[in-house]
Parts: C-alpha cells; sequence; structure tokens
C-alpha cells in the first residue's frame, strides 16, 4: 500500500443490482508534489473487496458512491416475426459479371459474406 495521504480507494455500489465495484486511485506528478500544476489523479485500478476493507480498518481515504439509476428496461422481441437463417436466401447474380457462380455462392454463404 501507499502512503495515506496519496492513495483513494472508492466502492461504487449500484442499487438497481446489488452489485459493488471497487476501485484504487493513487496521486501522480509529473515533477513534485509541491508544484500543484503537475498533480493529478490516476485512472481507477480495479481492487478487491477485501482490498477495500483493509484500507478501511487502517485509515485510509475511503468514500462509497451510490448509484440509484432504475434497472434496465427489457425490450421482449416479436414472437409472430419469423427469424430466417443469415445469408440463405441471398442474391448472388452481381458477382462475376451478372453470372452466377455456384462455388463463389457456396464461398459466400459458408462465411455470411
Amino acid at each position: 500500500m501507499h502512503a495515506k495521504a496519496t492513495t483513494w480507494y472508492i466502492c461504487h455500489r449500484y442499487v438497481s443490482t446489488g452489485r459493488s465495484m471497487y476501485y484504487k486511485r493513487e496521486m501522480l506528478t509529473t515533477d513534485s508534489y509541491r508544484d500543484l500544476r503537475s498533480v493529478y489523479w490516476s485512472a481507477p485500478k480495479p481492487i478487491t473487496r477485501n482490498t477495500f476493507e483493509r484500507a478501511r480498518k487502517l485509515g485510509y481515504k475511503c468514500d462509497v458512491v451510490w448509484h440509484y439509476d432504475p434497472p434496465a428496461q427489457v425490450i421482449p422481441f416479436d414472437p409472430e416475426k419469423k427469424v430466417t437463417q443469415r445469408g440463405t436466401k441471398r442474391s448472388y447474380r452481381t458477382y462475376q459479371g451478372g453470372r452466377e457462380s455456384s462455388a463463389f455462392a457456396r464461398f459466400l454463404l459458408r462465411w455470411r459474406v
């Protein structure tokens, strides 16, 4: 673990799914910590729940962010619509100068072009 002043542990809790995501961010600098223009936070790195709880017990800066987004809307498929196999009713007469090539058509059907 890094210094307590330069490490930030974050927990994102999603109420709609009951899921929690844990991240760690570190304070970085390009010059020195005295030059405030060169100080920035790193990208969030995923960590485990045990690491987050251990950091909380040791006194590191830990934040919990609650997300109250509604659950995703499920859009059902139309049961009346029949699904056809892809590539079975295509016309290949435009290839090879207007003539249909059976070998070329089989190739296109096999690779689903």
